[in-house]
């Protein structure tokens, strides 16, 4: 399943890799040097499944075992 909004995604990785190189030059490092090591993408939970956990801290009370 591809994402829904590719442009939002690259635009925050490249807000990110801007940052790294950023954060280098401040220390005086490399930025030649740089390496992206590992990248992982985790699949968002759905709103469904946030409203349902909401729903259940909001009234814990019709959850309590009687």
């Amino acid at each position: 399943m591809q994402d829904r909004r590719p442009r939002q995604n690259t635009e925050f990785l490249l807000h990110l890799l801007k940052n790294a190189k950023s954060t280098a030059e401040l220390k005086g490092l490399g930025v030649d040097s740089l390496l992206t090591e590992h990248i992982r993408v985790n699949k968002a939970p759905s709103p469904q499944a946030l409203q349902s956990s909401q729903w259940d801290q909001a009234v814990p009370e019709l959850f309590l075992p009687h």
